[in-house]
């Protein structure tokens, strides 16, 4: 009978151990008998944008959306929609697929930045850009339409002023120092000048003031005049410049009180004919049968809200809206993030863009307010710039859920009620929209 190869025992070779415990000096192999292998490990390199720790003027906002779409012609296009009171362009940013055969597809429509303060806002617009022109599987289902900034002027002005304080904070903690180790004269006249502030916030008036410094003193935090009036015609929060109309819901719930304090923050706050909501909504009115989900970005808490602002009264599509808002909440589990009606959240308020579009009787039907960012408690604001790239990703993946849901929601793929099946006649059914 015949062994197969693979059939025989292996035999180990025999090693004789020697007895002597001296060590012999083996010599030194060649770099030929002894190769170095080099591993190639891949590790992940974030790249850094300028916006990912730090708020950017309005002229570095439109390099940066230059630089864009110079990079991604093809999927990226940048419009100016308008100009501001100062002649400042208003720019939109349109992001569409590469392999995109219809034009445009159903779209997602982003605008932040009307009120000058929001620059949380403002710098997660440009983390959702920068996301989507570099991923064309985000942009696949729907397009969508960004506004950054939808006003130049009074951002523009909040960053310099911010600025400023920023520098004069760091000149004053210097001049500080300086004191200190100065000379018992320079400290005598520091105690003079504080003596004259303390009597200035007794309301106590100074003889000696000049007007100049009268002028300079009268102005609040942000270096604005303390008057209303001069305020107003700034323009620095448009959030609430939209038209109100009053009557289409039972008055009679509302406390006369609280209607009158509300409805007269508007009236004051009001600005005929801005040139920035004026642009806004007309680049909305052109394209509303083309968006289906429209969302304003805000800052001073986290909160998902939907229409209306000015009354508890709920319609039809409120439960729809909800389960879109309740998908965006999920998207971000590490905040704690609430959402429902904007008169719930954030109480009675006229004059926000969602409620005019429903009173327009638009066809948007998924129209929300997003505030992207509250700050802490203490106010440490180097703390909160280290989580600003953080924010914008979680802002990105929860607007991209909401799109999803929505995506899903127009096109039945969840048996919703946009779409009914009719029976016509024995085996044969056809779609007709509700």
């Amino acid at each position: 009978m015949s062994i197969r190869r693979h059939d025989r025992k292996p035999t180990k070779p025999i090693i004789k151990k020697s007895k002597s415990k001296k060590t012999v000096a083996q010599k030194p192999k060649t770099p030929s008998q002894n190769p170095i292998v080099v591993e190639k490990l891949r590790l992940p390199c974030i790249r850094r944008e300028e916006f990912h720790d730090s708020f950017l003027s309005y002229d570095k906002i439109t390099d940066f959306l230059i630089k864009v779409q110079k990079d991604h012609p093809r999927s990226v296009n940048v419009e100016s929609i308008g100009d501001s009171k100062e002649g400042k362009p208003i720019w939109i940013v349109q992001i569409t697929s590469i392999n995109s055969t219809e034009s445009p597809k159903q779209v997602t429509f982003i605008e932040a930045g009307l009120n000058g303060e929001d620059i949380f806002a403002v710098s997660n617009c440009l983390h959702i850009v920068d996301h989507l022109s570099r991923n064309d599987n985000s942009v696949r289902t729907m397009d969508y339409f960004i506004c950054p900034c939808g006003n130049p002027d009074a951002y523009d002005k909040f960053i310099e002023t911010k600025i400023k304080k920023e520098t004069s904070g760091e000149t004053e903690k210097a001049q500080k120092k300086g004191n200190r180790r100065g000379s018992n004269k320079n400290c005598s006249k520091t105690m003079v000048f504080n003596k004259v502030n303390s009597n200035k916030v007794k309301g106590k008036e100074d003889p000696n003031e000049t007007d100049e410094a009268k002028k300079h003193n009268n102005k609040n935090v942000d270096g604005l005049h303390c008057n209303k009036q001069q305020v107003d015609n700034f323009g620095i929060d448009l959030t609430n410049n939209f038209p109100v109309i009053l009557g289409l819901s039972d008055m009679a719930k509302i406390k006369s009180h609280i209607f009158l304090e509300k409805i007269q923050v508007w009236k004051e706050h009001y600005i005929k004919d801005a040139p920035e909501t004026v642009a806004l909504l007309r680049t909305i009115n052109h394209y509303q049968f083309a968006i289906k989900l429209l969302i304003s970005l805000h800052d001073g808490g986290e909160t998902i809200s939907y229409p209306f602002g000015f009354t508890l009264e709920k319609d039809q599509e409120s439960r729809d809206l909800q389960e879109v808002a309740k998908k965006g909440k999920c998207a971000m589990p590490c905040r704690n993030f609430q959402f429902g009606s904007y008169y719930d959240i954030r109480g009675m308020t006229y004059g926000i863009l969602m409620d005019f579009l429903k009173i327009d009787k638009a066809s948007i039907k998924y129209l929300y307010a997003i505030q992207v960012h509250a700050k802490t408690k203490k106010g440490n604001e180097k703390q909160e710039m280290k989580t600003l790239r953080a924010n914008g990703v979680q802002m990105m993946q929860c607007i991209k859920r909401m799109s999803c849901s929505v995506y899903k929601l127009y096109t039945n793929m969840t048996g919703n009620k946009e779409v009914e099946l009719v029976r016509t006649r024995p085996g044969i059914v056809r779609k007709k929209s509700l």
